[in-house]
């Protein structure tokens, strides 16, 4: 392995990218595969984060989409160890489901989980998502729309008249 000192690049730190709410959730997954017996520090961070009420939402919310990506997931799901800045396409996933379903776009949610679970589970892990994402919003700490998407940053929804077909 070679060093090199690159200059007049700064780094961008990866955690720095997302939301608070996107921050504890990404710590949440990371903790409970940990050990699920964090559930307490998680809980506790959720409280101090969005409230009591809020909490207990999204702590329910989190258990159960922890459990179907642990349960049944194609492939095992990729998480970074609690407390590191790097975040795997896995927990990017996690984020970008949490923003489609807290804002009802179910069919994006179903797209992202097509990647990650099989059919017969994804509904549960759509509504444990929304449940988690709504949970977020209610504490005031919600999760943002998935960036690049048309549909997202113009809040139009895909139609038949955008789309083509090339032969």
């Amino acid at each position: 392995m070679t060093l090199r000192k690159i200059s007049g690049e700064r780094f961008e730190d990866p955690a720095a990218r997302f939301c608070a709410g996107e921050r504890l959730v990404i710590d949440g997954l990371r903790l409970w595969a940990a050990s699920p017996d964090t559930v307490h520090y998680i809980e506790r961070r959720f409280r101090l984060a969005i409230g009591i009420a809020g909490a207990e939402r999204a702590i329910r919310g989190l258990k159960i989409l922890a459990s179907v990506l642990s349960l049944h997931a194609h492939r095992p799901v990729k998480l970074h160890r609690p407390g590191s800045l790097n975040v795997s396409a896995d927990e990017r996933a996690v984020i970008a489901l949490l923003g489609t379903a807290a804002r009802g776009h179910a069919k994006h949610g179903f797209a992202l989980l097509t990647w990650l679970l099989p059919a017969h589970c994804r509904g549960t892990a759509l509504a444990a998502a929304t449940e988690l994402g709504r949970a977020l919003e209610i504490g005031g700490i919600g999760i943002a729309a998935p960036r690049g998407c048309m549909a997202f940053d113009r809040g139009l929804a895909p139609t038949a008249e955008r789309l083509r077909l090339i032969a």
